[in-house]
């Protein structure tokens, strides 16, 4: 129960790419322990797919220190800028 909880928590205060970007590396994860667990196929496309899929996680991250550097420099701005 307490991991619904928290997946709703996360859904609920994250932005629609945040929330795609968390599904497709929870498909991964599926794939491969289904691999592991019960010998489900993991063949050439599927491999493929998971390769894509990760590359894709880590071209979509959110760098967390450009947005506080615009955040700075916004504020910056609209104090030196008289009204």
């Amino acid at each position: 129960a307490a991991g619904g909880i928290l997946v709703a928590l996360s859904v609920l205060y994250s932005n629609s790419i945040t929330k795609t970007v968390a599904v497709c590396g929870s498909l991964v994860f599926t794939t491969i322990l289904g691999n592991v667990f019960f010998d489900a196929p993991f063949n050439g496309p599927i491999l493929l797919g998971c390769i894509i899929v990760i590359m894709s996680i880590f071209g979509y991250r959110d760098d967390c220190h450009v947005e506080e550097q615009l955040r700075e420099a916004r504020m910056a701005l609209s104090t030196h800028i008289p009204r």
